[in-house]
């Protein structure tokens, strides 16, 4: 796979600011992947105090394109490409090497935030916000049941769109474009996070530096001796955009009447159904919805950021033939 932004003539006049981040934005050119020119040009952006959005165009079976815009004026578009199932041989992005095995299943990577860190994300938000409902002084409430169960029924929504992987949900999947990761990239780097294997890559040295760097944090994301030349702060705004990636199919999510509201003929309107009343109750149509993605957002920069330690890390060690200390 390949990601390249290309410059598009802005249709009308630039004012001063603008045109200061357009210019900054022009020399972000191409990139390894969607995720790192996305980052790199919410940086310019940010760094010329304009607003920008990067909203999805088209998505088919060979790419995706992707509109770029500074304080709502359309200045270029991102293309990926060369993501095709159909492509022959399948490159895994992570190590570099084809699958010559054409039976053999391939993954698709949460290869910035993990799957199983999006899993704790949820458990440690629904503790905070949804576990005491149908509860009053630690005994549960016979008729808040049905109320327990739409809270389970929310929880596995949010994470299914968490843990998306198909293409076309650009608002919501934890992995952007058909990133078809090897088996044995995905088990050493499915339960990490971007921002932890260069953390672990950073504190190993010696001659085999190099091939451990490419396996632990793919070639798609610097991989090599290059991947110090990384900024701390590219590797925490490619997190971060796709950590919004995620909050924004939720917020898409939460937002399906269909699915957890009922229309009240006699009132006129739309109401929660009983089993998701709960969603009323804690205020997810008006303020508390916006501090509920908020938390959301932290907690999972949270969960991303944390430092390795204990068995995990010494499982990655042992899997990258590093020497551990008998100690660990």
């Amino acid at each position: 796979m390949s990601a390249e932004f290309q410059i598009t003539s802005p249709k009308i006049a630039l004012n001063e600011k603008v045109y200061k981040a357009f210019k900054s934005v022009r020399s972000v050119t191409s990139g390894r992947n969607l995720d790192v020119i996305r980052a790199a040009l919410q940086q310019q952006a940010a760094n010329n105090g304009v607003q920008i959005d990067i909203v999805p165009l088209t998505a088919d079976k060979t790419c995706v394109r992707w509109s770029v815009l500074l304080d709502g004026i359309e200045v270029g578009t991102i293309t990926e490409t060369d993501i095709s199932k159909q492509n022959k041989p399948l490159v895994c992005p992570a190590c570099g090497k084809p699958n010559t095995d054409e039976h053999a299943a391939r993954t698709n990577a949460h290869d910035v935030v993990s799957a199983s860190i999006w899993r704790g994300v949820f458990d440690e938000i629904f503790n905070r916000w949804l576990n005491h409902i149908g509860y009053i002084a630690g005994r549960k409430i016979p008729a808040f049941e049905e109320q327990i169960l739409g809270v389970t029924e929310l929880k596995n929504s949010l994470l299914a769109v968490s843990q998306g992987t198909t293409r076309s949900s650009y608002d919501g999947a934890a992995t952007q474009g058909d990133r078809r990761t090897c088996k044995s990239c995905e088990l050493l780097q499915g339960g990490l996070s971007l921002i932890q294997r260069v953390k672990v890559a950073r504190e190993l040295s010696g001659g085999a530096q190099k091939d451990i760097s490419q396996r632990l944090i793919g070639l798609n994301h610097g991989g090599e001796a290059d991947y110090l030349g990384y900024k701390k702060s590219l590797i925490e705004e490619i997190t971060r955009v796709r950590i919004e990636d995620v909050v924004r199919g939720i917020a898409i999510e939460l937002n399906n009447q269909y699915k957890y509201k009922q229309y009240n003929a006699e009132w006129a309107e739309w109401e929660y159904k009983p089993k998701f009343e709960f969603m009323h109750n804690i205020g997810f149509d008006g303020n508390a919805y916006f501090t509920f993605l908020d938390d959301i957002r932290e907690t999972a920069y949270q969960h991303a950021t944390l430092d390795l330690s204990g068995p995990e890390l010494t499982r990655i060690k042992k899997e990258l033939r590093v020497p551990v200390p008998e100690s660990m």
